[in-house]
């Protein structure tokens, strides 16, 4: 039996229901100090499961929870085991980790052949992008994301499609940012600490009301995908939608829709 403890806010019954969904957490609060995708414990879930386990949850408001499973194993070979270093070419990757249209990440088994490894320096790299985002010079984007694994997909995918993204991981940031300069669209996440993604837009179209600037397009995003969160979100003042993981066909499409070059 394995089981780790920790000192955090606890569970209450009815969110140990639920803990292990995808994207969810302890908090619903949009304005909350404690980040992440709520993705762990499901992907824990599903590793313990695949041993054969069960993982658990007792927890009570406020004093922290116990997180434990339960697994049996065979007992591993005695005999000595030696190792051979090799170098990274001559390493040949069992897994090749790729970035698909939808902007999900998946892999794939790739042919067991000797690898040549070819080292380019960061201007022989290119980053494929549309013909009318280059004519038309690279769009630069807010993106107030407070999880640095989304941020990290987030640049990639968004330099793919011709834009140059400045990340902050709160709302204030974000207000903060925009105050500072300009930006074609903003990518404004709800739930993030110290400031969420609905004040900071309520902060910014004040803002730019105050200083008689031009409106930047806010585009919501969230894992919560639920019915009416369009509607929502829009009343709340922002422009548009567009829920995690990313779809690179959904952010494309916004991108055209709200940064047209004339």
């Amino acid at each position: 039996k394995i089981a780790v403890k920790d000192s955090g806010i606890g569970l209450s019954k009815a969110q140990q229901k639920k803990i292990f969904d995808a994207y969810a957490q302890a908090s619903a609060s949009t304005n909350r100090t404690a980040g992440g995708t709520g993705l762990g414990l499901t992907i824990s879930r599903k590793i313990v499961h695949s041993m054969g386990g069960e993982l658990s949850v007792e927890s009570e408001e406020g004093n922290g929870a116990t997180f434990y499973f339960t697994i049996t194993l065979q007992e591993a070979n005695k005999a000595p085991v030696t190792t051979e270093k090799k170098s990274l070419k001559e390493v040949i990757a069992p897994v090749k980790k790729e970035v698909l249209d939808n902007g999900e990440l998946a892999t794939k088994e790739v042919h067991k052949a000797p690898v040549k490894i070819e080292e380019k320096s960061p201007k022989e790299v290119i980053v494929p992008v549309k013909k009318e985002v280059l004519d038309s010079g690279k769009l630069t984007v807010l993106v107030a994301e407070d999880n640095p694994i989304n941020q990290k997909l987030i640049r990639i995918v968004f330099e793919k499609l011709g834009m140059k993204a400045t990340l902050v991981d709160n709302g204030q940031k974000a207000l903060e940012a925009r105050q500072a300069e300009d930006f074609d669209l903003i990518f404004m996440d709800v739930q993030m600490p110290v400031m969420d993604g609905v004040e900071a837009t309520h902060a910014i179209l004040a803002y730019e009301k105050e200083h008689g600037l031009a409106h930047v397009p806010i585009i919501a995003l969230t894992a919560n995908a639920l019915p009416g969160d369009r509607e929502k979100y829009i009343k709340e003042g922002m422009d548009d939608y567009a829920t995690k993981p990313l779809d690179v066909k959904v952010i494309e499409e916004l991108r055209d829709k709200y940064c047209k070059k004339t």
